[in-house]
């Protein structure tokens, strides 16, 4: 809905309806069993247009998230539930040909599975707790269009960081900080071939599990992933290409 020529009002919501249920066969037993019914999470959002080519937005919406985890004595966590608010801008050059946008984010989250240590749950698999109050702050930017005749490139950078209530980091075996960068270009003598390159960078990582030591805990260090290819198109329905992977 458009409040005024320059601003756009955005609304929606969902309703959700999950059931499930754990059995045990010998004796048939029912070991767990719950029901969520209309579940309502909210959206709502606005865009303001600042210029032509300049946009201003804003959005919240509310989270509801079944997830599979199971704790110790194998019951499912209860889904994850929170809010998440994000603000941005957005630039076009190029008469759109070119777009790019910057993004900061914060999500609240109760019930988000963590790895508890080393416990597994009775079928073997990795034991997670449920966590409340958790908060994730980031932001990103992305670059993605036609710099010059021929030429497509796709960028981006992103920051994000989760925390619990105590301010100790959560999610450790996701990077902090992640660059992509991906670039093709047709060749202008010969409009059928199309060069790729691009490549991948993230900081670095290291297993979490609630309650083990900063020591006993893996640390892979940060690195970058490069590509390269090439793509020749025989006709609009017919092509052969060629990518290499993990150059370095």
């Amino acid at each position: 809905m458009r409040a005024t020529d320059a601003l756009s009002l955005l609304a929606g919501a969902r309703l959700s309806y999950w059931k499930t249920r754990s059995l045990e066969l010998r004796p048939y037993t029912v070991t767990d069993e719950r029901r969520y019914s209309s579940e309502f999470t909210p959206y709502a959002g606005l865009v303001y247009e600042i210029t032509p080519q300049i946009s201003a937005y804003g959005s919240y919406t509310e989270i509801f998230n079944p997830q599979s985890a199971k704790d110790v004595n194998g019951v499912l966590l209860d889904p994850e539930e929170g809010n998440n608010v994000e603000i941005g801008l957005k630039r076009q050059w190029l008469n759109g040909r070119l777009n790019a946008s910057l993004a900061a984010f914060r999500t609240r989250k109760d019930n988000l599975a963590v790895k508890d240590g080393n416990n597994t749950t009775p079928d073997g698999e990795q034991a997670y707790v449920a966590v409340d109050g958790t908060k994730g702050t980031g932001w990103e930017l992305e670059v993605a269009g036609e710099l010059a005749r021929g030429l497509q490139l796709q960028g981006g950078y992103t920051h994000f960081r989760r925390k619990d209530s105590a301010g100790l980091p959560l999610d450790t075996e996701q990077p902090v900080r992640l660059f992509k960068l991906f670039a093709s270009y047709r060749l202008p003598a010969m409009p059928r071939l199309t060069l790729t390159a691009g490549m991948r960078w993230q900081s670095r990582t290291f297993e979490s599990r609630r309650g083990a030591p900063i020591s006993a805990r893996h640390i892979i260090d940060s690195y970058a992933i490069w590509n390269a290819g090439l793509r020749y198109d025989f006709s609009d329905r017919v092509n052969l290409s060629l990518l290499v992977s993990k150059l370095t």
